[in-house]
């Protein structure tokens, strides 16, 4: 004698792992990190910006300067709860990915 057993439909299993998250291009942070990278990708060479990796620290090096520009207009504007060292930090780190780039200067 066979037993033959139903079997409920499971629910999808949920999915917890983080999105990474992008600025939009249509915010003024947006518009300023594309023209960041491209004038670090201009500056870097366009063979050396064709290298995924390049690629990767001049998308890096952008973001990262439009945040801390954006972080320190807002402290100045008295918009921002950040504190002065963590506007400070997020500039030696522009500084530091500008500098990852190489040519940049």
């Amino acid at each position: 004698m066979q037993h033959s057993a139903t079997i409920a439909p499971s629910k999808p299993k949920r999915v917890r792992a983080r999105t990474l998250t992008t600025v939009s291009k249509a915010t003024r942070l947006g518009k300023r990190i594309a023209e960041l990278k491209s004038i670090y990708a201009d500056t870097v060479g366009p063979g050396a910006a064709s290298s995924p990796l390049m690629a990767l620290r001049v998308a890096e090096a952008a973001e990262t300067k439009a945040l801390a520009e954006f972080a320190r207009g807002n402290f100045l504007r008295g918009t921002s709860s950040d504190r002065l060292d963590d506007i400070i930090r997020a500039e030696r780190r522009a500084v530091a990915a500008e500098k990852a780039l190489g040519s940049v200067s």
